[in-house]
């Protein structure tokens, strides 16, 4: 191996001496230390020789040895990589690890290479913080996701879910956002939905806002498919679309009268905006840049690893989510993991909390503000997820953050609550000493368990119970004709459908098969294969089949319970349900 020079756009992330070179085994090597930049791991076998860093695609976790000799298992949700060939096989066949570049030593050791990440956010020179006047620059939290962001003369939203259900009816508001929030909504400047799930882009949120203002810009991020598509595509919105890595000037963008007369005072001080790509799932998630006067809020919503964790440094003001409780795993396959599931949960909770004191550590904010975390599973029949899906409060994540960052400061945010950045300090809850924790995870502003009951579940139950009706889907002929549809084949994978009318339910409506090795439909399960079951409420089913639409709405709203056997985690298959709306509309026989 001869000795080479890194190339201009590259980085050392880790350095082996001579003695760690001659000590390397057939085999996976673990190295790690002070003396290192990062942990690395390092596939000997003879003369091949594969290096990459120590941390999983997923969450950033650090693998641990198999009991296979070329595997290694992330300890935080049990991928796993075949480090001969640097590609994940649980989950088969999507992923591949980053390899590391290794340059041979004059010393006899090796220099570890990583390409050079770009720093976008520098872009033409990082602008200098400006000293702030009281009331600003502000973060106003409304709910769940969505805050009001004022910089000067403008005002952005960020995630409108503010009424209704997400998730076809599996979340659901607690707490619930100010009386006045449809108003503060109209008259934003402009409105950021960061991604296509809709607890960030909410269809019954933006129906009454086009009654009420239909003239606010909508910015969505670049994703393939489209963020902005289906049924939004009928409202009466001017969309803009944005390319990553790249600061937009919101006054200029939107043409807010208020705005332009500030950044034509301002020397380009006004308020921008730059979303970044989780590196995980590049056309799902992504994360959001703002800045003012040089000041920077980074909002990384539910990114698992907003790009590639190469982020800003010394940020103003961190935001993620916390509840760690979003999605149909593992409460969703209690009867695949039965009582287990509660432990698997509080490892979860532990797993999302280390995961965000990962990326405060890199960004070292001056102030973090846990949120996008605020719902419940409120629907009568998803009592039994209720009980088990335990969430961290945002008091326990400002605590963990504040022993984890010294120096941080913490804010857990309350409807209507406000943030300002020029003292780094938020408002109390009015009438409130704190919050506490229930039995179920759950907590409001008022130190009371009991949450709020006053949610009108009847006309979302009534609208899904109408594809009951909705005749090709009656018969197995229908059934088979969306499967065509969604054309999923080629995958080693045989799902079980079973129909039934709620969770409460042992009685089954119908149930049918589907092998995806070639897109058959047979009577009985076959044997020897993987398996997928879906415990499914039929008009939830037939529901999505009916629209064509993302099996998140089944699987992140408790629609249904699961059960896999072998325990595979078939991201292939995921991945494409949750995103069928790249495909052409169904059309359905008259």
């Amino acid at each position: 191996m001869p000795t080479a020079k890194p190339a201009n756009n590259e980085i050392e992330v880790a350095v082996l001496s001579a003695s760690d070179v001659a000590g390397l085994t057939d085999g996976v090597n673990f190295l790690g230390g002070p003396q290192r930049a990062q942990p690395v791991l390092i596939y000997r076998q003879g003369n091949e020789v594969r290096a990459a860093l120590n941390t999983c695609r997923h969450q950033g976790g650090m693998f641990t040895r198999s009991v296979e000799g070329a595997t290694v298992v992330c300890a935080r949700h049990g991928w796993t990589l075949d480090c001969s060939t640097m590609s994940y096989v649980n989950p088969p066949g999507v992923l591949e690890h980053d390899e590391l570049r290794i340059v041979p030593l004059d010393s006899g050791g090796w220099s570890l290479l990583a390409p050079q990440r770009e720093r976008p956010w520098d872009d033409g020179g990082a602008r200098q913080p400006k000293p702030l006047a009281a009331g600003e620059l502000t973060i106003r939290f409304m709910a769940h996701a969505c805050m009001e962001v004022t910089g000067g003369l403008t005002r952005l939203f960020t995630d409108p879910w503010l009424t209704g259900p997400a998730f076809m009816r599996g979340w659901w508001l607690q707490p619930q956002p100010p009386a006045d929030w449809l108003q503060r909504l109209a008259a934003a400047d402009a409105i950021w939905a960061s991604h296509a799930h809709t607890d960030h882009l909410n269809f019954p949120t933006m129906r009454l806002l086009a009654e009420e203002n239909p003239s606010v810009p909508v910015l969505v991020p670049e994703m393939n498919p489209p963020v902005w598509r289906g049924r939004f595509e009928e409202l009466p919105f001017t969309v803009h679309e944005l390319k990553p890595e790249t600061w937009y000037d919101l006054a200029q963008l939107v043409g807010s009268a208020r705005g332009a007369h500030e950044a034509g005072e301002g020397d380009g001080d006004g308020l921008r905006l730059m979303f970044l790509r989780d590196t995980l799932c590049p056309d799902l998630d992504t994360a959001v840049l703002l800045e003012y006067k040089g000041h920077r809020i980074l909002n990384t919503v539910d990114c698992c690893q907003p790009n590639a964790n190469h982020l800003p440094e010394d940020v103003d003001v961190l935001l993620t989510d916390f509840a760690s409780g979003a999605s149909g795993f593992p409460t969703g396959f209690q009867e695949m993991f039965g009582s287990s599931v509660p432990d698997m949960v509080r490892q979860k909770r532990r797993v999302f909390a280390h995961k965000t004191v990962a990326i405060a550590q890199i960004v070292r904010p001056k102030a973090y503000i846990p949120f996008a975390g605020y719902f419940v599973e409120a629907h009568p029949d998803d009592a039994d997820i209720r009980g088990l899906n335990l969430k961290n409060s945002p008091a326990e994540m400002c605590a963990l953050i504040e022993r984890q960052c010294p120096g941080t400061t913490t804010w857990s945010p309350h409807p209507g609550g406000l943030f300002d950045l020029a003292s780094l300090s938020g408002n109390p809850p009015p009438e409130a000493d704190g919050e506490t924790v229930g039995p179920a995870g759950t907590w409001d502003f008022d130190g009371n368990w009991e949450f709020d009951r006053t949610w009108d579940f009847e006309p979302y139950d009534a609208e899904i119970a109408t594809s009951l009706s909705f005749e090709p889907l009656a018969c197995m002929a229908g059934v088979e004709h969306y499967f065509r549809w969604a054309d999923f084949r080629h995958y080693d994978l045989v799902l079980h459908v079973v129909e039934v009318a709620d969770h409460r339910s042992d009685s089954p409506v119908r149930s049918y098969f589907v092998d995806f090795l070639d897109l058959s439909f047979p009577v009985v399960r076959p044997t020897g294969r993987p398996y997928l079951r879906a415990r499914v409420k039929a008009d939830s089913m037939r529901q999505v089949m009916r629209h064509g639409s993302s099996w998140d709405d089944l699987y992140i709203g408790f629609q249904a319970r699961w059960f896999v056997e072998p325990d595979i985690y078939h991201m292939k298959f995921w991945n494409h349900f949750a995103r069928l709306s790249d495909r052409p509309p169904i059309e359905w026989p008259v």
